[in-house]
């Protein structure tokens, strides 16, 4: 799949689409760690920050993340076209990008941006798949529809680009370990019905050209919160929350020194969330922390939220 960049006057891009929480970080964080001499752009559309694996960061800026391998991150912030712009003066340091598409946001209006933008090359469309949600949310009332059309893109029964034969489409199942192989085999068999019954199980998908509906709030709290009291906190979240993560700054009886380890990364699910620590190398005399969260929501936020 890697030709040399000196055969390739175009950047090679791998777009990488999936559902919030399915997964998309992790393969490009697998991606960035067995790089194997590869330099990656990694652009990411996204809500929240870029949770970029800590020992693989380098420095960082606002918007811009160096890797220790040679890699570079650069955040979108609504700006597709200067962003692409910023990762395309660094061609010449590059051998290929890496694209995450925001599990909100329509992967067929970004990959028609990317080919019609100077100097890339669409390679790879990949749907990153959570096996242990993928048929609920296939049959939601609010995204179901979004969910068929991600995969329906990923497997496309007529030609829709002029390049298409160069594309390589395809899907990857994540959370495979929180199931057993007679479930994941379901799944497989539901997926490989639903790829090769387009015509019928997609007509819908293929006629709406609306988008669900999101919502979103940021949540910020300066210095650490008790550990205790926060999990707590999630445990209330009401059910019209579909995604949340950020950074949090934590203390508790086992870590009660406030030191830069405290800094946790929060995944957070449908109800199923995970604190993972976190450490870029900050020290406490770099500033105040900020705890910093990112709630995605059907339906309105209530202001309560950010009152906790």
């Amino acid at each position: 799949m890697f030709e040399s960049r000196a055969f390739l006057s175009d950047l090679p891009v791998t777009l990488v689409t999936g559902y919030l929480g399915s997964g998309k970080t992790t393969y490009i964080n697998e991606r960035l760690s067995d790089a194997h001499g590869v330099r990656y752009a990694v652009m990411v559309n996204d809500f929240g920050e870029l949770n970029i694996d800590a020992e693989l960061i380098a420095a960082s800026t606002e918007r811009t993340i160096s890797l220790t391998n040679g890699c570079v991150c650069c955040s979108l912030a609504d700006d597709m076209d200067a962003a692409m712009e910023q990762v395309q003066q660094l061609a010449h340091e590059l051998d290929w990008v890496l694209f995450e598409a925001s599990g909100v946001a329509d992967p067929e209006r970004i990959k028609t941006k990317i080919e019609a933008r100077p100097g890339f090359a669409l390679r790879e469309f990949l749907t990153i798949i959570d096996v242990t949600r993928i048929k609920s949310l296939a049959q939601d009332k609010y995204i179901g529809q979004h969910i068929k059309r991600q995969l329906q893109l990923t497997h496309p029964s007529t030609p829709d680009s002029t390049n298409v034969q160069d594309i390589e489409y395809g899907t990857r199942l994540s959370k495979t370990d929180l199931l057993s192989a007679a479930a994941i085999a379901d799944v497989q068999s539901w997926l490989a019905h639903f790829n090769s019954n387009n015509e019928s199980d997609c007509d819908d998908a293929r006629k709406s050209d609306g988008m669900p509906r999101f919502f979103t709030r940021t949540v910020e709290k300066t210095g650490f919160l008790n550990r205790k009291i926060f999990e707590h906190w999630l445990s209330t979240v009401g059910p019209e929350i579909i995604r949340m993560k950020g950074f949090v700054y934590l203390t508790d009886d086992n870590m009660p020194d406030r030191g830069a380890t405290n800094r946790y990364l929060l995944q957070w699910v449908s109800g199923q969330w995970s604190l993972e620590l976190f450490n870029s190398g900050g020290s406490e005399t770099d500033g105040p922390r900020r705890s910093r969260l990112i709630m995605i929501s059907h339906a309105p936020i209530g202001e309560h939220y950010a009152q906790h």
